[in-house]
């Protein structure tokens, strides 16, 4: 018989024959392999020996996995929202697009408001950095300033 996993998980590691199974069996085996490996759970000492168990294990490492991923994504999540200027200008822009869906204001007076609140935020941006520019000389301060400000220059006809 010749020698591939099926006989190195079967005969080697549990003693049974492949005459002996099913294809549920074997099939399951396989969907454990892919599950353990594609969870980097990796192989240990302890192998599921039955199928209840290869379908138990199946089941306990995809919950562990999308734990996992629900982790890691609340944790990105948080570290996104660790700018406290973007947060507040977010929940601004939450808070004006409430109110314009509340008194349905045209599409034209939506975008409008959207573009000042954007702008405002820049401003606020700008001001917050001033100090900096404050302490550059004339060259760099033009030079950043055309940088910082290449949006709107670049809308000047």
């Amino acid at each position: 018989q010749p020698f591939n996993w099926q006989t190195e998980y079967f005969e080697t590691n549990l003693g049974l024959s492949l005459d002996e199974l099913s294809i549920w069996s074997i099939y399951l085996a396989s969907m454990y392999w892919s599950i353990m490996t594609i969870t980097t759970i990796g192989f240990g000492d302890v192998a599921p020996k039955t199928d209840f168990e290869r379908v138990f294990m199946c089941v306990l490492m995809f919950f562990g996995a999308s734990l996992q991923a629900f982790l890691i994504g609340t944790i990105c999540g948080l570290v996104a929202e660790l700018s406290e200027s973007s947060t507040i200008f977010r929940a601004t822009i939450n808070s004006l697009n409430e109110f314009m869906s509340a008194y349905d204001f045209d599409d034209e007076l939506r975008v409008r408001l959207r573009k000042y609140f954007a702008y405002a935020h820049s401003v606020k941006d700008t001001k917050r950095y001033a100090h900096l520019l404050e302490n550059m000389s004339p060259a760099l301060q033009s030079e950043v300033s055309l940088i910082t400000n290449s949006v709107w220059v670049k809308q000047v006809p």
